[in-house]
C-alpha cells in the first residue's frame, strides 16, 4: 500500500472545505481513521465511515 506524504492514520486535522458532502463543520477537528489511494491517484481520508478528500483538510501540527 503506497504511503500518503502528508496525511497518515492517527493524526488530526482541521476541516477547511466540503468538496464531497461530509458533515463535518468548517473548522472542526477529527482525527483520520483511514488513508486510502483511489484507483485514480486521489486520496480519501475517513473518519468514523465518513469520507472526504484530501483538500478538505489540513493536518494540525502538535507541538
Amino acid at each position: 500500500m503506497k504511503q500518503n506524504e502528508k496525511f497518515y492514520v492517527g493524526q488530526k486535522v482541521k476541516i477547511i472545505a466540503n468538496t464531497c458532502c461530509h458533515p463535518f463543520e468548517i473548522g472542526s477537528v477529527v482525527t483520520l481513521e483511514a488513508v486510502k489511494e483511489c484507483s485514480d491517484g486521489s486520496w480519501d481520508l475517513y473518519h468514523d465511515g465518513w469520507v472526504f478528500d484530501q483538500d478538505d483538510c489540513e493536518p494540525i501540527e502538535e507541538t
